[in-house]
């Protein structure tokens, strides 16, 4: 690990269309991020430790993520300038597109409705803390809150058209796209600069559909590859439900069923867990974080997996859910702010509910898929495997209802 001092010169390079953002040639390891940080610190905030010192760097370890890890750093002195430094989930680069991610976040920051990009370091980001609490679960009732959220994410499904995150893409390979990111260069070592450069379709890809079902099969792809190499691991998936070649399968008939539903595509954060979303009281404000799955989608999809992250994490039970009425409610806050120019058609909260169940078995696909390739590589203690197969389990559950529902649907168009 290269040594960087308070007086280290960073050469940001060019970086096409956006602000420049530092990359610090630094691997933190995520079992020891305090230690790891402190490179990052001094470049981020060298006045932390010119004047006060390493030992006056406090730190608070978020552990709620299944992906990543983040610790938060600040000093005494300003406990408003709060440092989050994220290290990526181990070997997640192989499905999450990193250069993407920062530029949303810096698309976000830019319409104040996100943090700031500090620096970039090889294996995670360096960004502001975004002032307010994270939800719970409760939370997302809130009568004060949820109507808060609701507008919000229609906001987002609004603002962000496709012509202004054209990098936004599924990669066609299971490379990491910091290969092919721009370079910069801090203390005259090369690194990618996750800075932006605009991605046009090669293969006539339709700009208007949902990018989740490329995104869905490179991941499942990953889990395939695991399953027929591995014989112990695919042992341990049998047992919960889980065969090579069913999701393959079954993304196939869902792609069907919900391209034939005319859903509008929207900018989509996709990962709306209540930890994901920070809310300001005194300003009222609502936050979403962690955008590393935001990508063009139904943007029925990302309310649907937010009603399903009621369910909780640590002891998932889908019973918690929102009934009828209270999705209705929240439906009816969304689509006072949502703005769609592209979609000329009258959407009532029926219609919109109905896009919602139509989506709800995706989530429940998608995040299945993702669990097979955690529980081979993820560092994180969680059981993944019982995960997938209580995903898959509830996907099950819930095919059949969308067949008989997509059937009658096209019966009444025909």
């Amino acid at each position: 690990m290269p040594t960087l001092t308070s007086s280290t010169t960073v050469n940001n390079g060019d970086v096409v269309g956006m602000s420049k953002v530092p990359c610090i040639p630094v691997r933190i390891d995520e079992q020891s991020i305090p230690t790891g940080a402190k490179e990052v610190l001094r470049i981020v905030r060298p006045q932390w430790t010119s004047i006060n010192g390493e030992s006056n760097i406090k730190s608070k370890v978020f552990t709620d993520g299944l992906s990543n890890k983040l610790v938060g750093f600040f000093v005494d002195e300003n406990k408003e300038d709060v440092v989050i430094v994220k290290v990526f989930g181990t070997n997640t680069d192989v499905m999450i597109d990193r250069k993407a991610e920062i530029e949303t976040m810096r698309l976000l920051h830019e319409r104040k409705c996100g943090a700031e990009v500090y620096a970039t370091f090889d294996n995670g980001i360096c960004y502001q803390y975004m002032n307010g609490v994270t939800l719970e679960v409760d939370d997302c009732q809130d009568p004060e809150i949820f109507p808060l959220v609701a507008a919000e994410m229609a906001k987002m499904h609004s603002d962000i058209g496709k012509g202004q995150h054209q990098n936004l893409k599924v990669s066609q390979s299971n490379k990491s796209h910091l290969e092919n990111a721009h370079l910069v260069s801090v203390n005259g070592t090369k690194c990618a600069s996750n800075g932006v450069e605009k991605n046009h379709s090669q293969n006539g890809e339709d700009q208007n559909k949902s990018q989740i079902w490329n995104k869905l099969r490179q991941i499942n792809k990953l889990g395939e590859e695991i399953l027929m190499s591995d014989p112990e691991f695919r042992k341990k998936l049998e047992n919960v439900g889980v065969v090579p070649g069913w999701a393959s399968d079954a993304i196939n008939e869902l792609e069907s069923i919900l391209e034939s539903q005319d859903m509008p595509v929207t900018f989509c954060h996709n990962d709306l867990i209540p930890r994901n979303i920070v809310y300001d009281e005194d300003k009222e404000k609502i936050t979403f974080i962690d955008v590393e799955y935001a990508m063009y989608n139904y943007a029925a999809f990302d309310v649907a997996n937010h009603f399903l992250e009621f369910a909780g994490i640590d002891q998932i039970d889908y019973s918690k859910c929102p009934n009828v009425a209270f999705r209705h409610e929240w439906i009816k806050e969304y689509l006072k702010n949502l703005k769609l120019e592209h979609y000329a058609e009258e959407i009532t909260v029926e219609k919109y509910d109905l896009w919602v169940q139509f989506c709800t078995p995706a989530s429940h696909l998608f995040w299945g898929v993702w669990g097979i390739y955690q529980a081979k590589h993820s560092t994180i203690d969680f059981d993944y495997i019982g995960y997938v197969g209580l995903r898959f389990s509830e996907y099950r559950k819930l095919i059949d209802n969308l067949r008989n529902l997509s059937s009658i649907r096209d019966d009444k168009s025909a």
